[in-house]
């Protein structure tokens, strides 16, 4: 059975993405940084991060960029890239401000 394409991006989604602007991380850095982003408001744990990760792989807005044994590290792709490919610090704090919504990847932050 195929997979839905990914068609919002949840808060919590965002802050993966986000996660991974400005480094590579695995998914325990990147729960850390969504949980310390969020002041622990976002709950975010192993397990979800791993399935929403092979998603994003799956739609092409990360990619693996180191395996270690089983620790896997992961980088952004410019499709991956919020916010229309403006990854600007004033497009990402308006991001936590709409909490609770889901957000369109194509429209988020056009000016």
């Amino acid at each position: 059975m195929a997979r839905e394409p990914l068609k919002v991006l949840t808060e919590s989604m965002f802050y993966v993405l986000l996660s991974l602007l400005r480094q590579e991380r695995c998914g325990t850095e990147i729960v850390r940084y969504v949980d310390d982003a969020t002041a622990g408001r976002v709950p975010w744990g192993q397990g979800r991060c791993t399935r929403s990760l092979a998603k994003f792989q799956e739609e092409g807005l990360i990619r693996e960029a180191a395996v270690e044994g089983r620790k896997r590290t992961y980088a952004i792709t410019e499709r991956g890239r919020p916010c229309s490919g403006r990854s600007s610090p004033a497009c990402a704090s308006a991001w936590p401000m709409a909490s609770g919504r889901s957000w369109r990847r194509s429209g988020c932050c056009r000016g």
